[in-house]
């Protein structure tokens, strides 16, 4: 599907162009990078873009507008993002980080007024004429590094197969359509550049998973995997995110031993998605805020400092569960998880409580 670029100039791509990304990440260090990626305008502009992209199509958007941002510090800051030694997903995120970047910077090149200036992010608000993009691709290519990245970050063995797979017989079936419609309509010559970029990623993919699992093993888990993710069609998105839900609390609660935390890192990061939750829901509300974030550090800090954390993390889950409550005092799930808080013996009750109310709390979050 061609989109007249004229028409999404005036939409989401205007904004988006006018942010500048490139020159903002690739003209500073890796400390300054990261601040960028707060920026609002960037978000705000990152988001506008994805929603404008979302209403062009039927295809489900399942990268995220800080993800968009991620993929600029990948591809300008790979050794400190992801690692000097590459292992085949991070090479592979790599790659796709720089091809998408140079997808915007090769369209921004070829948006030229009429006489034959290339246009910048001051004067596109001129444009006349200007070419076409393949929108639809450009899409399937961001959905593809929103699963690898979320691959990436889950580090979770189980999780990196199903999601793997399940990309590839994406791309399977993905090839088969195009190339029977192509045969069919006598095209096969026009997408054959796009059936051949497919081939390239489905063999990359299998890579990955030859790499992560061996190839007898990968072999058997794509003859019995028969459901596809959903990167080429819609209602894809929670399929990721319970991948990764999953991946997280798996990696938690591996991380338990005899009532202590292994690794630090992983309560800090259960932490700053409640705060994100409370930002949310609380919104200006910097007083509030200020005190829940407060409760949140002072038990982090007590997990940190201390040799105990079953308690600590009780009262963690007691924070939660609150705060929920008071916005949704009559959800019924709620009342099954406040009769489950009376008796709170073991870390899985715990966890499993945490992973109810999380997802209640994804009520409340932007999707």
């Amino acid at each position: 599907m061609n989109i007249n670029t004229n028409t999404l100039h005036k939409n989401g791509i205007h904004d988006f162009l006018k942010l500048n990304l490139y020159t903002k990440f690739s003209n500073k260090t890796f400390n300054q990078a990261i601040y960028i990626m707060s920026y609002t305008e960037n978000i705000e502009g990152c988001t506008m873009f994805l929603q404008y992209l979302e209403t062009e199509t039927d295809l489900d958007i399942m990268i995220t507008a800080r993800e968009c941002l991620v993929i600029y510090m990948i591809c300008f800051f790979h050794n400190d993002v992801l690692s000097t030694n590459k292992n085949p997903t991070e090479t592979l995120l790599y790659e796709k980080c720089k091809e998408l970047v140079r997808i915007i910077q090769d369209y921004t090149l070829q948006v030229e007024i009429s006489k034959d200036t290339v246009v910048t992010v001051d004067t596109v608000d001129t444009v006349d004429t200007v070419d076409t993009v393949d929108i639809v691709s450009y899409i399937k290519k961001l959905n593809t590094f929103s699963v690898l990245f979320n691959v990436w970050k889950s580090k979770d063995l189980d999780s990196q197969k199903d999601i793997y797979v399940t990309m590839y017989v994406d791309y399977s079936e993905e090839i088969s359509t195009f190339i029977q419609k192509a045969t069919h309509i006598h095209q096969l010559d026009y997408y054959k550049t796009y059936i051949e970029n497919l081939v390239e990623m489905k063999i990359k993919i299998k890579k990955c998973l030859v790499q992560l699992v061996g190839k007898e093993e990968c072999e058997e888990l794509i003859e019995t995997k028969k459901n596809p993710i959903g990167i080429f069609n819609t209602d894809s998105k929670e399929v990721i995110r319970n991948y990764v839900r999953e991946a997280y609390w798996t990696i938690f609660k591996n991380n338990l031993e005899d009532d202590t935390i292994q690794n630090k890192d992983i309560i800090d990061s259960l932490a700053t998605t409640i705060k994100s939750y409370m930002k949310n829901m609380y919104g200006q509300n910097t007083e509030q805020l200020k005190s829940i974030y407060s409760q949140i550090d002072f038990i982090v800090d007590s997990i940190n400092h201390t040799s105990t954390i079953k308690q600590n993390l009780i009262d963690l889950l007691y924070i939660v569960y609150n705060e929920l409550i008071f916005f949704s005092p009559t959800n019924k799930i709620l009342e099954k998880v406040e009769e489950k808080l009376e008796n709170l013996e073991d870390i899985d009750t715990i966890i499993h409580l945490f992973k109810i109310m999380m997802n209640e709390y994804d009520r409340y979050m932007p999707q």
